[in-house]
This record gives structure tokens, C-alpha cells and sequence, in this order.
């Protein structure tokens, strides 16, 4: 199967079928119920709190984008535990 892209084929033997489990679903959408959608807006309040005051008390250079990048990926990560995981 070609991937569009001019990469070549993109078929995969899949020896470890738990791998290709976490693949699946690493890489599905999980709708999220209504107790995940509450915890995941308190999450992204309580991690906004903290970019607020990394942006307020933290002087403006590389170090703080990459403190607030890392953050975001933070925030995002507890997400998407939250709804591979619960």
C-alpha cells in the first residue's frame, strides 16, 4: 500500500500484537465521557494558573518559552492519560 507520499510501502508486520494494540490506540479518538470533560477543563485551568505566573515572574527569554512549551506538552500529556487510561 503506497502512502501517498513517494515513500514507498507502508505495510507493517506487527510481530507484537499488544504494540500494535497501544498503536491503535495511541492514535484513535476517544470521546471523552462527562467526567473526563470536567476533569480535563480543571487540568487545563490548574496548568493555565501556572503558564500565568511562568509568563509574569519568569523574564522573557528561551528558557521561558521552553518552560511554557513544555507545560503545554505537560497539560496535554495528563489528557490524553486521562483518555487512553480511564
Amino acid at each position: 500500500m503506497e502512502d501517498g507520499g513517494g515513500m514507498g510501502a507502508t505495510s507493517f508486520d506487527f510481530s507484537d500484537e499488544e504494540r500494535r494494540k497501544q498503536i491503535e490506540s495511541n492514535f484513535s479518538y476517544h470521546p471523552p465521557t462527562p467526567e473526563q470533560a470536567k476533569l480535563y477543563e480543571y487540568i487545563r485551568e490548574e496548568y493555565k494558573k501556572m503558564a500565568l505566573i511562568l509568563w509574569k515572574y519568569v523574564p522573557d527569554c528561551r528558557e521561558r518559552s521552553i518552560a511554557l512549551t513544555e507545560l503545554e506538552i505537560s497539560c496535554m500529556e495528563a489528557n490524553a492519560a486521562i483518555a487512553r487510561h480511564t
